[in-house]
């Protein structure tokens, strides 16, 4: 098709559409070129958004590391503090036993004498 209108063209007009097609591709080529650029930025804009996002998050993560320990406790903390409250809730228990058996062995005593 395109050799039948180069055909039927005069020859005259050949360095015509030759400068015409030219002007087709570099137009072309121009706006190929210039939204790849587009892309090129706006993909670099998203990356850095991207990266402060991440650096923020990152961020965050250290200063929750930092205080974590501040206002959690550990378990193995927690579980050495429970057995220390333990051993001493059972030496106040043997106390209070061992003063329950003084005092009835002295009421027993002062009962005895009182009769």
């Amino acid at each position: 098709m395109a050799r039948d209108i180069l055909a039927a063209a005069p020859s005259s007009l050949y360095p015509l559409i030759i400068v015409v097609l030219m002007a087709l591709l570099i137009a072309a080529a121009s706006v190929i070129g210039y939204l790849l650029r587009d892309f090129k930025l706006s993909f670099e804009r998203g990356q850095q958004k991207q990266d402060d996002t991440i650096d923020g998050l990152a961020k965050d993560l250290s200063n929750l590391k930092a205080t974590l320990p501040e206002k959690f406790v550990m378990r193995d903390d927690f579980l050495r503090a429970v057995a220390g409250l333990d051993r001493k809730m059972d030496l106040v228990m043997r106390e209070v036993t061992n003063t329950s058996r003084l005092v009835a062995e002295l009421r027993g005593k002062e009962g005895a004498r009182c009769d």
